[in-house]
């Protein structure tokens, strides 16, 4: 068995555009090198064995693969996903990732051809400072972004004014619409990267070095410092406080400065003033221009240059990615600080930071973006230069600060040495694309988690258009004509005695203007049945017409008949007026059904679901044998949870219809809901017969046969699904369970050892594993002793393995244990004791009613326990006699059914046993433990976000932040947890202890004080005798089904300092690690009655023999 595998990288779509990732151009953005870099540390990085691509041509996708060979992709496949396409595939990635931050147009796109829940997108921002980036991210307000969607940004900067511009917006629109409008999109922070490698020392940047200086008439003892980028004075960087501290620096130093511009100006206006501007500002600096679109020059300068620096003051940059290429390259950075620098280098460690200033608030108005600029691209290109560079004008670099920054570089070799070596380890462990990459890779990882779990933003409502403005033309302008095209209009070919219709056709479509919309009409064969059918007719209606074309196409043939009219081909009547009487067609009842059916598949298809199943129960009175009205009723039925209902419509679809796979695969479903096993595994087995390759419906059979206890059944199904899908770790375990119950226990175990390759954290697969090799213990112990009994831990979330693995081990002496999420499993043991932690005691106890129940708890906080969960067991283990007999007084659970046992959880934690944190603590610093809970209304994770080391520690150095995240927390991967991760990496004072089954034990003994909110481990750490300090989560009474305002969560929280405002948390922790006792009454008085004199830490022990008293 292999528990190391890594987990597979998360793969999206990428939409791709050219213009996005093409560097060898004239004018070459900032936002084209971040392209390019993105998509080769994407090739690099990722791990993924297909690229995925959506673009508007397919030159753009021949584009794309010719990018992913260059960029050294050889044995993936480039796979192209059409626009209209994605969320309709099941090996297609869930995430459409585009190159910008207006993700409104894709939005609508998915609501339109798939489903909004279908996948997720994810856009990133470049420049925000123009009217068209301002316009886009309004528009997430209006949108149907959801909660699963994403827009990166790449600085906390760029956050910061994308939030200021939507709470702007979002105010206007609340107030205009009397609503209330806020932005659902999550906005994580994720920098651009660098290629390190690139800019690694090397020989061969050492003969650059030497060559470039040469060349260039730099002296082994000058000092160059090069500046990269556009070369600008309004939309980059104004040079003159560069130019001025510089010269000032000579003047300090005497030492001879070497300034290397490296860039390309937008004109030669521009470049005479940068010129004209060296000469008169910076006389005794030598100033050298290189065109940065020389490739020779922009691989090899950084090698040459002894500081980088960036005095950048506009507003269209948003992060800056020449700061990390120049940190990538070793080089000591001086930038101002500004934008996303603030969150690239370090004062004092990397580089330095001169300061900015900007002038107040609210004193720009009439500065502001006019919108009649945007009548023109002429026009807004001006407007924008005047903007950008008026701003940048109105913005001031610390000239003074600037100076003594490159004067203590020029001066000091050591100090650069340092700060170079710095720069360089930040670069390449923070903002190597390595690093990006994955950060990319677990956002979206979890928008799939929160795409499977959150709730639809705006979705569409019956009779509503997908796209409010952009309607069904023939809906949107229906009172235009006359008449309306409908079913009940009558139809007759003009001239019959001129030939076919098709003939007739052939001759208009001589000009182009009669042609040049048939693209979106019917066929030429569809056109011939039609011509057909009139011929035959006389005349026919809409209706009657539609009947033999193909269900998909029949939507088209409105449009085609007024083509034809308009051709004069066909006559158009309303019904009862036609000049011709048509003969005897199919029954009227069969026609009018098959009419009300297509109505209800169109109102089906705009989600109007409510008429949708009107037009279908209209058509089942017409013709109650009608295929399809029942199959699409059944299936609304089984939507709405009317099971017995759905099953008889999905019944008569299946028997009119042998050959209707869907019937029968919907009725198995349906049945399996229903309770009835042997129906509805009947039901799946036809449908295999019909469709042998259907993955899902395999594993459905596999899986219900097994469950129905009939393995051998369910064997065969389970390996077909395998066949097809190798990487399902759950037909895997349940293949494994199946072969146990028929005793190939080998087969079995080989078979877990496979679904952990697959997937080494399914939690069930390792639990089998461990059974396994109890039973032959087991065995023995039931053969030999009369007091030895079958005992089954049940397990249904993934941190309960961790919290009840002990009651296994100590359960294994003396008598057979078996821990399991699987209740035929469960079954199949039939245990004479279960043992839960959870609130699934009663659901097995429909199958395994003579089995004693015994409930752990995985949690001292209350959070409405029995109000949830009115009947957890038999036996309720309770951690001490008081609060056991607090607790039967509170519910009124006889004290008999409470076994006083101790708390499971702490038994390591009183014994001061605990498995070794993955990492070494300074010894010589205090630690702050943060331990929180999951609950979503009760959680603080987000109050601190990326924010947790400041908002815990303040400004203290000698402190360090041990971040323990609830275990769900942990198995999600997030663009927080990702944060954290980097903050861990980056900070040498926070560690983070994110495996979800790590030791929380180990985590508060190696902790000084614990900031916790509602988690059940403030509770253990009472044991310790240590402060806590209490934040409060603002929603958490907002939830009843958690909030319990007489639960110890919310009524001890005097035990410690309680917090609501998160920036008064710092002061509260120091104050605390200060003078740990102020709360230490309350915490003793807490202590003794939650735990008394049970604290020997064999809380385990306990209930084994509590399990051996009721056995006997």
């Amino acid at each position: 068995m292999a528990d190391s595998k890594k987990p597979r990288r998360e793969n999206a779509v990428l939409f791709h555009h050219p213009d996005a990732v093409e560097t060898g151009r004239e004018v070459l953005l900032g936002r084209h090198a971040a392209g390019e870099g993105f998509l080769r540390g994407f090739v690099r990085h990722s791990g993924v064995e297909r690229f995925y691509c959506q673009s508007l041509e397919d030159a753009h996708v021949e584009d794309f693969a010719r990018h992913l060979k260059s960029f050294g992709a050889t044995d993936q496949k480039c796979v192209s996903v059409p626009i209209g396409k994605l969320g309709q595939g099941a090996e297609v990635p869930t995430t459409l990732m585009v190159p910008s931050p207006d993700i409104s147009l894709y939005a609508w796109r998915r609501r339109i051809s798939a489903h909004s829940r279908s996948y997720s997108l994810c856009g990133l921002n470049h420049t925000i400072a123009s009217d068209t980036a301002m316009d886009g991210l309004g528009q997430l307000l209006t949108a149907p972004v959801q909660p699963w969607d994403a827009v990166v940004c790449t600085s906390n900067a760029a956050k910061a004014t994308i939030r200021r511009l939507l709470d702007n917006w979002s105010d206007y629109l609340s107030r205009r619409s009397g609503g209330r409008f806020r932005p659902e999109v999550q906005m994580p922070v994720i920098p651009l990267g660098v290629d390190s490698e690139r800019y690694a020392a090397s020989a061969v940047a050492d003969d650059a070095r030497v060559t470039i200086r040469r060349g260039l008439g730099i002296g082994d003892e000058d000092i160059a410092v090069l500046y990269f980028g556009r070369l600008s004075f309004h939309a980059k960087a104004h040079p003159l406080p560069m130019y001025l501290g510089l010269e000032e620096t000579t003047r300090r130093t005497g030492k001879r400065i070497h300034l290397l511009q490296v860039g390309r100006f937008p004109n030669d206006g521009v470049e005479k003033e940068f010129r004209d501007a060296a000469r008169r500002y910076c006389p005794n600096v030598k100033v050298i221009f290189l065109d940065g679109r020389d490739q020779a020059v922009s691989d090899r300068v950084w090698f040459a240059a002894d500081i980088f620096t960036s005095l950048s003051d506009n507003i269209q940059e948003s992060f800056g990615l020449t700061p990390i290429e120049a940190m990538a390259a070793g080089l000591p950075v001086v930038v101002s600080d500004w934008d996303g620098y603030r969150d690239t280098v370090r004062h004092g460690t990397d580089g330095f930071l001169i300061p900015t200033w900007l002038p107040l608030p609210d004193s720009g108005s009439d500065l502001s973006l006019q919108m009649e600029a945007s009548l023109t691209d002429e026009a807004r290109d001006r407007s924008f230069n005047q903007y950008c560079g008026i701003v940048s004008q109105s913005m001031a670099v610390d000239v003074a600060a600037a100076a003594d920054a490159y004067a203590a570089l020029a001066i000091d070799p050591a100090l650069r040495k340092r700060l170079g070596e710095a720069a360089r380890k930040r670069a390449r462990e923070v903002y190597d694309w390595r690093v990006v990459i994955n950060a990319y890779q677990d956002l979206w990882r979890e928008l799939a988690n929160i795409r499977s779990r959150s709730v639809e933003s705006a979705p569409t409502v019956a009779g509503r258009p997908m796209h409010p403005l952009r309607d069904d033309p023939f809906s949107l302008f229906q009172a235009y004509p006359s008449q309306t095209v409908n079913g009940d209009a009558l139809v007759a070919i003009a001239k019959p005695e001129a030939g076919e219709l098709l003939e007739q056709l052939a001759e208009r479509r001589a000009l182009m203007m009669n042609q040049f919309a048939e693209a979106a009409m019917l066929s030429d064969e569809d056109i011939t049945c039609i011509g057909q059918e009139l011929a035959e007719k006389g005349t026919c209606s809409v209706i009657e017409l539609a009947e033999p074309l193909g269900e998909g196409v029949r939507f088209r043939l409105p449009r085609t008949l007024a083509w034809l009219a308009k051709l004069g081909l066909v006559t158009l009547s309303p019904a009862g007026q036609a000049g011709k009487s048509a003969p005897a067609g199919p029954a009227a009842g069969k026609t009018e059904a098959q009419s009300l059916v297509n109505l209800g598949l169109s109102a089906r298809s705009r989600g109007a679901y409510d008429a949708a199943a009107e037009y279908f129960e209209k058509a089942l009175k017409a013709d109650p044998d009608h295929v399809e009205a029942n199959y699409s009723f059944g299936e609304l039925l089984a939507a709405a949870q009317k099971l017995p209902e759905a099953a008889v419509c999905l019944r008569r679809a299946a028997a009119r219809d042998s050959s209707h796979v869907g019937a029968r695969r919907s009725l198995g479903k349906v049945l399996f809901l229903l309770g009835d096993e042997r129906a509805a595994l009947q039901a799946l087995e036809e449908a295999a017969e019909r469709a042998p390759s259907d993955v899902e419906t395999r594993y459905l059979l596999g899986a219900g046969y097994r469950r129905a206890g009939a393995a051998n059944n369910a064997i065969p199904h389970l390996q077909a699904a395998l066949k097809i899908n190798p990487q399902r770790s759950d037909a895997l375990t349940h293949l494994a369970l199946a072969r146990k119950s028929l005793g190939r226990t080998d087969e079995a175990r080989h078979a877990i050892d496979q679904a952990l390759e697959v997937d080494p954290t399914n939690v069930f697969a390792r639990a089998a594993y461990l059974s396994f090799k109890a039973e032959k213990s087991g065995r023995r112990n039931i053969s030999q002793s009369k007091t030895a009994r079958r005992v089954g831990i049940h397990i249904n979330r993934r941190f309960h393995f961790p919290l009840l693995r002990p009651l296994f081990d100590a359960l294994l002496p003396d008598h057979w244990p078996l821990i399991t999420g699987d209740g035929r499993e469960l079954i199949e043991f039939d245990p004479d004791v279960v043992v839960v932690c959870d609130g699934q005691a009663e659901v097995l106890r429909t199958s395994l009613p003579k089995a004693i129940y015994v409930q752990t708890r995985n949690s001292l906080a209350s959070k409405n326990y029995l109000a949830n969960l009115p009947k957890p067991g038999d036996f309720i283990c309770m951690p001490s006699p008081g609060f056991s007999k607090q607790f039967s007084e509170k519910t009124g659970v006889k004290t008999e059914r409470l076994w006083v046992t101790g708390y499971i959880g702490n038994d390591a934690l009183f014994r001061k046993q605990s498995s070794p944190l993955p990492f070494d603590l300074p010894l010589d610093k205090k630690v702050v433990l943060y331990a929180p809970t999951a609950t979503p209304s009760m959680t603080t994770v987000h109050m601190l976000a990326e924010n947790i080391g400041t908002l815990i520690l303040g400004e203290r150095r000698d402190i360090c932040l041990l971040i323990k995240p609830h275990p769900d927390f942990c198995e999600q991967s997030s663009a927080l947890r990702t944060a954290w991760k980097n903050l861990a990496e980056t900070n040498e004072n926070i560690f983070l202890l994110d495996d979800p089954e790590a030791d929380l034990t180990a985590a508060m003994l190696a902790s000084d004080v614990l900031v916790s909110d509602a988690s059940g481990v403030i509770f253990q750490y009472l044991i310790l005798d240590r402060p806590i300090v209490l934040l409060a989560n603002p929603e958490k009474s907002k939830d009843p089904l958690y909030f319990d305002a007489d639960g110890p969560e919310r009524s001890w929280r005097d035990l410690g300092f309680d917090i609501t405002d998160v920036d008064k948390l710092a002061a509260a922790v120091l104050q605390s690690l200060a003078n740990p006792n102020p709360h230490g009454d309350r915490r003793a008085y807490y202590r003794d009655l939650l735990y008394g004199n049970l604290t020997d830490g064999d809380a385990a022990q306990r209930i084994v023999q509590k399990i051996s008293e009721i056995a006997n």
